[in-house]
């Protein structure tokens, strides 16, 4: 009994959380024409008349789905391609296409049920084939849009933005982000959203309704006119964390921000076996990692990184097997009142398991916890070290344990071989190691990063570089 203006094509529903719960609504009572998540403009002009793809029931325009380009399954990712078209109905020459529109929707695999998120990405590509422009009428929404399950409502709902904006103040301002989140049956999910900063008008104005049930859209006319010219194409790029439970405060969510619009540069030829890979030049920590897969927190001056104590340790985001690493660190000078492992405390650990010691031990006697040393395993075969401040050299070279079998069935046969130079003085010569140093991780089959540990000092290095063998 619905007007069939209304029936319409072009959405996404049912978008689930990662415990099953269905996020999206289509046909509300109160706006019957929001479906789930689509993408419509709302007051635009057209050879002189005014069309709205947005609220179907003037009839002036809507969104038709043409057909699916294509559909992609693999290890990375699954999604599909689509074409739709954007349809002014009352031309003076009748229905006219307006927009060719091609979205591209990427499910990645990653997170699921037992992790508590999942992440997908939406593309807009959108091309004006008319031979008059389309003219975007200043206005509160229009385009990317969500309308939430009818169960979010009222104090059952929040948002938060990347400026700290929340349902109250939230509306008509902008941001890089924006949590959504409510409860189903006691059971909170959440979706961020995320504006690609190469997206029109970012960060983007948002259309946030203040009560009642809860719907989001990115709406970039907003910021004022704008015209969308015959041939040219228009890209929005949109990504989407859907989790369990709510984001409480913006610290939390600017890593998966970062992730999105600053995803790391990786050249392929660089990983490749016998070939050098730049870990660390001064340019960036693109190569690294903190422990738990956040942004490094430490600093970049001139060429080298500085340890900001507290902050955490670092990790490559490779995993390596058997290499040659070259590292060059300086270390803090101290007053004479600090002794002991608080001197410039630091560690390079290979695959995370064995501890190459860095300390202040300038004239110290070689021993098992001072600089040079296997961590807690053996002391240097000399003491290398030069004075604090001054910078240093560690070139290591690794052999991996070996092992037969795999999983918990995994047996090693061989152990692992160190061997180091410090300031180009040979510490240790193919030394065999036979268990993990230390604070260092369980031995085991698989290959793993190299770690620079936070100790807690200002602990600075350089010109890092490893060669896989």
């Amino acid at each position: 009994g619905k007007n069939p203006l209304y029936t319409r094509s072009g959405f996404i529903h049912p978008l689930w959380s990662p415990t099953g719960d269905v996020l999206t609504e289509i046909h509300p009572a109160d706006h019957i024409h929001h479906v789930g998540i689509w993408m419509p403009w709302t007051k635009t002009k057209f050879e002189g008349k005014e069309v709205d793809f947005w609220n179907l029931a003037g009839g002036t325009g809507t969104v038709r789905f043409v057909k699916f380009l294509s559909t992609t399954s693999g290890t990375v990712y699954g999604g599909f391609k689509a074409e739709q078209e954007h349809v002014a109905l009352k031309t003076a020459d009748g229905e006219k296409v307006v927009l060719k529109e091609e979205w591209d929707v990427r499910v990645y695999n990653i997170g699921g049920p037992e992790k508590g998120y999942w992440l997908w990405d939406f593309v807009s590509r959108q091309r004006c084939v008319a031979d008059s422009p389309l003219y975007q009428v200043k206005y509160r929404y229009g385009g990317f849009g969500f309308r939430a399950a009818a169960e979010w409502e009222g104090e059952n709902a929040m948002y938060l933005t990347s400026e700290g904006k929340t349902r109250k103040d939230g509306h008509a301002t902008r941001a890089r982000w924006c949590e959504v989140a409510g409860a189903i049956d006691g059971k909170w999910a959440g979706i961020i959203f995320l504006s690609h900063p190469e997206n029109f008008e970012h960060p983007e104005p948002m259309r946030i309704w203040p009560s009642g049930h809860v719907f989001f859209n990115w709406a970039p006319s907003q910021a004022g006119d704008w015209v969308m010219e015959p041939g040219k194409e228009y890209v929005f790029r949109y990504r989407q964390y859907v989790h369990v439970g709510k984001v409480k405060k913006v610290a939390d969510v600017e890593h998966i921000w970062r992730d999105f619009a600053e995803p790391p540069k990786v050249k392929l030829e660089r990983i490749l076996k016998d070939k050098e890979v730049v870990l660390f030049d001064g340019s960036d920590f693109s190569h690294w990692t903190d422990q738990n897969g956040k942004p490094v927190r430490w600093e970049i001056i001139g060429d080298a990184m500085k340890i900001v104590p507290r902050t955490g340790s670092i990790i490559t985001k490779r995993n390596y097997k058997d290499f040659k690493l070259h590292i060059e660190f300086k270390l803090p000078q101290l007053p004479p009142n600090v002794k002991g492992q608080g001197r410039g405390n630091s560690g390079v650990y290979i695959q995370r398991r064995y501890e190459i010691q860095i300390l202040d031990s300038y004239g110290q006697p070689p021993r098992k916890n001072e600089g040079g040393s296997i961590y807690r395993f053996k002391a240097p075969d000399e003491n290398a070290c030069k004075k604090s401040g001054e910078w240093q050299s560690y070139d290591i070279t690794f052999q991996a344990p070996r092992f037969e079998g795999e999983g918990e069935n995994a047996k090693k046969v061989k152990n692992a071989r160190i061997t180091v130079k410090h300031n180009g003085v040979l510490i240790h010569d193919d030394v065999e190691v036979p268990n993990k140093t230390g604070a260092g991780q369980k031995e085991g089959p698989e290959p793993g990063p190299i770690l620079l540990q936070d100790h807690g000092n200002e602990v600075w290095f350089r010109n890092i570089r490893i060669v896989p063998l």
